[in-house]
């Protein structure tokens, strides 16, 4: 089975981190890297150093994609039927508990008759 890449959204595919800025002209203007890539590269967290490589994608651009193992969907499945019993559960209740329309009140107790044999 062939293991799925994305580009990374910490550093865009670039290996390292530096703060997009702005674009001057075309070209990215990058500014320092980030507190956590910089902890990870062994340099103080507010120093203001460009570029250090990227800490989420190992300096690689690309990072791998996340798959659902077989167990992830069971667990997805049982809590989708966990879910759809309780709400037709909350339902089967709910259409016990509602009193009848006033309405369907009033014409049984004029005629004595329930509306639904037609005198």
């Amino acid at each position: 089975m062939a293991v799925r890449f994305l580009t990374c959204k910490h550093c865009q595919g670039t290996t390292y981190c530096a703060t997009l800025r702005r674009r001057v002209a075309g070209k990215e203007k990058r500014g320092p890297a980030c507190p956590s890539c910089l902890i990870k590269s062994g340099l103080p967290p507010l120093s203001l150093i460009r570029p250090v490589v990227c800490s989420v994608c190992d300096g690689r651009g690309l990072v791998e994609a996340v798959k659902l193992g077989p167990a992830s969907w069971v667990g997805v499945l049982v809590l989708t039927l966990l879910l759809s019993v309780v709400g037709l559960g909350g339902m089967a209740v709910g259409a016990f508990l509602i009193p009848d329309s006033p309405q369907d009140q009033q014409s049984q107790s004029d005629d004595g008759t329930a509306p639904s044999e037609g005198r």
